[in-house]
């Protein structure tokens, strides 16, 4: 099974992203956390939970500590319970501000997992323990749904940015994502799908894009 996402897969990843949006109150910048609580199939349990973080850059939370090494994953992840079908996503909370925005691109990303259908196989599975190709494919396909989620493009060509801090300040990423952001718009003319325009009225319903600079 390849890693790679086909044209249709890109756009399904894209539209459950807007779905998704529409299903909460538009806020900018969006708050994955609040969408995973709101769910009501899910619950948050942050690594210092388990005693595994310190604040200090000197401390274990930078890796994640004890659990992040034995789950392979300084960042997070989500055990599915079947029987229940509840979902326990365990992230880790204590990330420095040199890495502006990880946590919140971590619970994004898990939220993929979970909209995307990749825990239905087994009554409870760990991404991290999935065989190589499958989980090449489940997180390439959460990735892109983190990406589309915290940044949605047809919100970010309506205010129209010229600068990636422009993306920083009102979206709350990376300057690399918001880098990634601009030079794929800019490289792509996506005709806007059904899911765009509805989540671009949702938005603009509450006043929640602001626009930065006027098209000429």
């Amino acid at each position: 099974m390849a890693s790679n996402l086909t044209a249709i897969r890109y756009r399904q990843i894209r539209d459950a992203a807007g779905s998704t949006l529409l299903a909460h109150p538009p806020t900018l910048p969006v708050h994955p956390e609040a969408i995973l609580t709101a769910r009501g199939d899910c619950r948050l349990l942050p690594y210092s939970a388990f005693g595994q973080g310190s604040t200090s850059k000197a401390g274990p939370a930078r890796n994640g500590g004890e659990l992040g090494r034995l789950v392979g994953s300084p960042d997070g992840f989500t055990v599915f319970h079947a029987d229940r079908r509840q979902y326990l996503v365990i992230y880790n909370d204590n990330w420095d501000l040199d890495f502006y925005g990880r946590t919140r691109w971590t619970l994004a990303h898990e939220l993929g997992h979970i909209v995307l259908g990749h825990f239905e196989n087994e009554n409870t599975r760990l991404t991290a323990l999935l065989d190589g190709a499958e989980q090449a494919l489940y997180e390439a396909e959460a990735n892109y749904f983190a990406s589309m989620l915290l940044s949605y493009p047809i919100l970010v060509r309506d205010v129209n940015p010229r600068f990636p801090e422009d993306l920083m300040r009102i979206f709350s990423i990376s300057h690399d994502a918001a880098v990634n952001r601009l030079n794929s718009l800019r490289a792509t003319r996506m005709l806007p799908s059904e899911t765009d325009r509805a989540v671009l009225m949702h938005f603009k319903g509450y006043g929640s894009v602001p626009k930065l600079h006027q098209s000429r």
